[in-house]
């Protein structure tokens, strides 16, 4: 699932985590909101700004 990570509540993500269905999250542009989104479970983020959102101290981040 694809989706803006505001639009994103916890039923949804819930029931997508239900169906084994890996949650993505658009445009995420801020360190703590990154890692806030993979505490609850979203599977990746995208952000405009690797600078600042890099994958080095978000618990969680998955390397490619």
């Amino acid at each position: 699932l694809h989706c803006a990570a505001t639009a994103l509540d916890d039923a949804l993500l819930a029931e997508a985590k239900a169906a084994g269905i890996p949650v993505l999250c658009y445009t995420v542009n801020d360190p703590s909101a990154a890692q806030a989104l993979f505490e609850r479970g979203v599977t990746s983020v995208f952000t405009d700004r690797i600078d600042r959102v890099g994958i080095r101290g978000i618990r969680g981040a998955v390397r490619i």
